[in-house]
């Protein structure tokens, strides 16, 4: 069942940093609730703030509907966290994930890299609404020079095509 944060208890809604605004919530497997927000996506028990990440860390998500469970990846390579609720989720809930990881995103390029791999480029929207770039890199990529001049042309180009400065 989804619910804003005036129902969530007393002690788990004081925990949710100052300003946070749920979008929505679901209560999830084990305890404690995931909190979609417009900057960020969280996790709260009656006890502490678990998950605090903008949406400009995520690099995906997927989504398990016959488990319930929303597998998120980082960009920054952190073990992806898996958000299973307990019971239907709207079909609002990955919905929103989705629709907030692509509100962060405001151009994107992938390249092959040396290796095989991809490199992908970004520029990110965070949650105080800044633009920053991101290069990350997937499969098998082999290091070296050939790599790095890759990655800072990579950059400066997806800068460029958004007026940033290189």
């Amino acid at each position: 069942m989804a619910r804003s944060r005036e129902s969530l208890p007393a002690t788990a809604a004081e925990k949710l940093p100052p300003g946070v605004r749920p979008l929505l919530v679901q209560t999830l497997d084990g305890g404690g609730w995931a909190v979609l927000a417009r900057g960020s996506v969280l996790v709260v028990t009656e006890d502490d703030l678990v998950l605090d990440r903008p949406w400009s860390d995520v690099d995906h998500g997927d989504w398990d509907g016959e488990t319930l469970t929303m597998t998120l990846t980082w960009v920054d390579g952190a073990a992806p966290t898996e958000l299973t609720l307990t019971e239907e989720a709207p079909a609002r809930f990955p919905l929103l994930i989705r629709e907030q990881v692509e509100h962060s995103l405001v151009q994107v390029i992938t390249e092959k890299a040396p290796g095989g791999g991809q490199l992908r480029a970004a520029v990110r929207r965070g949650p105080d609404g800044e633009l920053f770039s991101q290069v990350t890199a997937s499969g098998k990529v082999r290091s070296g020079p050939a790599l790095e001049a890759q990655i800072a042309d990579l950059e400066r180009r997806i800068r460029s095509a958004v007026g940033l400065q290189p």
